[in-house]
């Protein structure tokens, strides 16, 4: 996606197993994603970064992460999917005022090794459309864009259900690149040949 839109990688802030949420059983918010150290990372000396994607909530969903709807009386303001994804942005904005931030949808995933692995909708006791519905609301409210992965029925091939393949990794970047670039790029993303020539390369 990266090398399609001719940028350079400034910051991967990727933090395995992270949430949007602070995770009940740590005492410091890090390395959530709406902590102070992961909101303030994207950088590199004066290099600002120019667009930041938000890919977050995957395991806030698999960890029943509270979406709001719940009294608020048991627990603090960061524990609440809604809150949290909120202070995320908020902290994002005012640390990189000039950036753009698309904020990505959860969506499908199959296993191609597994076909009778049947993608769980709700998990934990939730739906994953109650959180997509919340990083909508969200990214509107803080002035932020969205990828609608869920929406646009983007479904990404996965080792274990979660994590891409590579193939599944090409599905989520071209996804993107449609709709961050919109009519102009159609042409070269519908070209019948692009994923093959994706997955030749990997």
């Amino acid at each position: 996606m990266i090398e399609f839109f001719g940028g350079e990688l400034l910051v991967n802030n990727s933090w395995s197993g992270s949430r949007v949420t602070k995770s009940p059983n740590q005492n410091e918010l890090f390395p959530s994603g709406c902590s102070d150290e992961r909101t303030s990372s994207l950088h590199i000396g004066k290099i600002m970064p120019d667009v930041i994607i938000v890919f977050l909530g995957v395991n806030d969903w698999a960890s029943g992460a509270r979406t709001g709807d719940e009294t608020r009386i048991l627990g603090g303001e960061s524990g609440d999917f809604d809150i949290a994804y909120g202070l995320m942005l908020g902290k994002l904005k005012t640390n990189y005022p000039d950036s753009e931030i698309w904020c990505c949808t959860l969506t499908e995933t199959y296993i191609s090794k597994r076909p009778d692995f049947k993608f769980p909708h709700k998990y934990a006791g939730v739906y994953i459309e109650d959180y997509n519905d919340i990083i909508r609301r969200v990214a509107r409210e803080n002035e932020c864009n969205v990828v609608d992965l869920y929406g646009n029925k983007v479904s990404y091939d996965t080792m274990d259900g979660s994590h891409p393949t590579c193939r599944g990794m090409d599905a989520i970047a071209i996804a993107i690149i449609r709709t961050m670039g919109g009519t102009e790029v159609k042409q070269f993303i519908d070209c019948e040949d692009l994923l093959r020539i994706c997955w030749r390369k990997r």
